[in-house]
């Protein structure tokens, strides 16, 4: 499992609250393509005017698109947190997230990223 980063400790976690989704018939027909959770977090984002929806499966990334959400996914993440300056290496992120977890990624998006990055493959 990866290690909590360093600023976990700053973050005010008053602000996080769990909601369910109103529209639980919208989440029902959403799950004739998607699990309940991307099913509920698409009608979530809609439901609460999300400004981004953070959602990894490509199914679901394709529903949101069609359902005009703004959407990222983990790459989309971790490139912002570099860009910041939150993190100083997407390369050992994915590294340690390829080693330790079930975390997959193509090889093609993988040099992009890392493009993107301005990172090169560590030898």
């Amino acid at each position: 499992m990866l290690a909590a980063p360093t600023f976990h400790a700053e973050l005010d976690w008053s602000l996080i609250r769990i909601v369910s989704p109103i529209a639980t018939e919208q989440v029902e027909a959403l799950m004739n393509e998607l699990d309940r959770g991307e099913s509920e977090a698409i009608i979530l984002a809609l439901e609460l005017e999300a400004d981004l929806l953070l959602i990894d499966e490509r199914t679901g990334r394709d529903v949101a698109r069609r359902m005009g959400i703004r959407r990222t996914g983990l790459l989309g993440v971790l490139l912002e947190a570099k860009q910041r300056g939150l993190i100083t290496s997407v390369t050992k992120i994915l590294d340690r997230l390829v080693a330790q977890t079930t975390f997959r990624i193509h090889p093609t998006v993988r040099a992009e990223v890392l493009s993107l990055a301005e990172e090169t493959e560590e030898v």
